[in-house]
């Protein structure tokens, strides 16, 4: 896993917001029947020209990593709202063609709400960007204060400029 702050909390803040304008959400109870109660909601955020600042230093930050550049960006990320008692269980994102998947810390102001990589912890800090190989296993840990905020987006195989090889 690769991580690094690279945006401002100014810039959290405003892609926090985006919640109230994209109201296109989902949530989920993570597709386990014994559990009725929404685990975690999401938005999903379309690039357009006021989000594009978003894409376009997310993904920046994937090629400069990785020293691949990307074909196209994804056409939408994913804001995820965690509250108090919301997590997501252990879990991949592997399938639809994902290779990584890669987020951002928006806020660090709850408490619990880990966010955990193969057991190794995402540094809980506001503009925190990371990215993983889309097949190893992660999940968040329970809420137990506050809201927690992030973006996930993905990149999936046709979205690489080239192809084959190792990708990292």
């Amino acid at each position: 896993m690769i991580q690094s702050k690279i945006f401002s909390k100014e810039e959290c803040e405003k892609i926090i917001s985006f919640n109230k304008k994209y109201l296109r959400g989902f949530h989920t109870n993570n597709n386990q029947p014994e559990q009725t109660k929404t685990l975690y909601k999401g938005y999903n955020i379309p690039k357009n020209n006021e989000t594009i600042f978003l894409f376009e230093k997310l993904f920046t930050f994937f090629e400069k990593q990785t020293n691949r550049k990307l074909y196209t960006y994804p056409i939408e990320c994913y804001l995820m709202k965690y509250d108090i008692g919301d997590k997501f269980r252990l879990h991949d994102d592997a399938g639809m063609g994902r290779i990584y998947s890669i987020g951002i810390c928006l806020n660090d102001d709850y408490e619990g709400g880990k966010f955990l990589v193969n057991d190794d912890e995402v540094t809980k800090e506001t503009g925190n960007a990371y990215f993983f190989e889309s097949h190893i296993l992660h999940r968040v840990t329970e809420i137990t204060n506050g809201t927690r905020w992030s973006i996930i987006s993905f990149i999936q195989s046709p979205d690489l400029f080239e192809y084959g090889g190792n990708l990292i």
